[in-house]
């Protein structure tokens, strides 16, 4: 079966045609229902990028160069994409109904197992946890109002609970999930252990409808469902401070990106980072990433992806999606960009100008990489 096409853009200043509805991170309540419901539509998933080098801060280029498609015959991920050095995992899907475990080594050809679910039992993306090894999912349940979440190995996933608002993967402890649950006007939040058989009640908010978003060492990011705030809670979930936007994403150093008036970086504790408004370029923002070495933020919003340095003024890497998943997983060596799509998997260098497109027969529900020395 053939891997997908690989592109390479040789001029760096492009701007594509066309840009797709996205899905928000987690699930971002009502006033942002209308981007998870675009997620899935539409055909392909093409990139554009801005070069590093070559575009001033906040500049647009208008100009759109030759590309060159070249079909490439490669035994392992880092044969198809130079320089990539882990391997790729993926929840996909040919046929629209039945789901499979994707798994490209980065010295081998990739191969797949079932996946005990089907798309029409899913309420969005499919979330990694920190090995890339554990998956877990929002899915419809008959006669409940909110979801229920499925949880485990690909190949066994099971369903943990129903009533569920929102889930967060530890940000850096694999096996280990927190969610909330809202019944009879109160919040839960519960933690789930993998290796355990139940999970356990942390704390109950009965002043607030909240979802979870972000998760770690630091504590837990509680998303407000009736207006753009968010409670940070320190380790013991109790309250630390309020903080007006919408979480993005959060990183193992305590990092907290938040879209307010416009996207912002706040510690766990205290300290704020702005990016002088260079990420409005974007329109509405969907969802961020932090590369793992907490130096570089990939937010993705209405029009496109930008990626910024968190502090200074860097190289700039802006793509611009079509009908992509509103999902970002980054390279272990904090250089690639990883996007799931309604056609595979697309893979952006942003230490220059090449893309490329990967399994491109399927549709990615979420994606993760593994590095080679796991």
């Amino acid at each position: 079966m053939d891997g997908g096409e690989h592109f390479k853009v040789d001029d760096p200043k492009v701007v594509a045609d066309g840009i797709g509805d996205g899905g928000a991170r987690g699930d971002l309540g009502p006033r942002w229902g209308w981007l998870a419901a675009g997620v899935m539509i539409g055909f392909g998933l093409s990139f554009v990028v801005l070069s590093a080098n070559n575009v001033p801060s906040g500049a647009t280029q208008a100009t759109v160069p030759d590309v060159v498609t070249e079909e490439v015959e490669a035994e392992g991920v880092g044969e198809a994409v130079p320089g990539f050095k882990d391997g790729l995992v993926a929840v996909t899907s040919t046929d629209g109904q039945n789901l499979n475990l994707t798994v490209w080594p980065v010295a081998g050809p990739f191969f797949e197992r079932d996946v005990p679910l089907g798309t029409a039992m899913m309420r969005d993306q499919v979330h990694f946890d920190a090995s890339a090894r554990r998956i877990a999912a929002l899915g419809f349940v008959p006669g409940e109002a909110f979801s229920g979440l499925m949880v485990g190995v690909p190949e066994a996933v099971r369903l943990v609970d129903i009533g569920v608002t929102g889930l967060a993967w530890h940000d850096s402890l694999p096996g280990n999930l927190a969610y909330t649950t809202f019944g009879d006007g109160v919040t839960s939040l519960w933690q789930l252990d993998i290796a355990d058989s139940e999970p356990r009640l942390l704390e109950t908010f009965d002043d607030v409808s909240a979802y979870i978003v972000a998760w770690g060492d630091w504590g837990y990011a509680l998303q407000e469902s009736t207006r753009p705030r968010v409670r940070v809670l320190n380790e013991d979930a109790q309250l630390r401070r309020i903080d007006d936007g919408i979480v993005l994403d959060s990183h193992p150093d305590g990092l907290i990106a938040l879209a307010a008036e416009e996207v912002l970086v706040v510690g766990a504790v205290a300290g704020v980072q702005d990016f002088d408004d260079r990420f409005s370029v974007l329109g509405t923002p969907i969802t961020a990433e932090f590369s793992p070495n907490g130096r570089k933020l990939a937010v993705m919003g209405e029009t496109g992806l930008l990626v910024l340095a968190v502090e200074g003024d860097s190289a700039t890497v802006r793509a611009e999606p079509r009908n992509g998943v509103a999902q970002i997983a980054w390279s272990s060596d904090s250089r690639f960009i990883v996007i799931p799509g309604v056609r595979g998997v697309t893979l952006l260098d942003t230490r220059g100008s090449r893309l490329d497109f990967l399994l491109g027969d399927r549709t990615a529900f979420g994606v993760a990489t593994l590095p080679i020395s796991d």
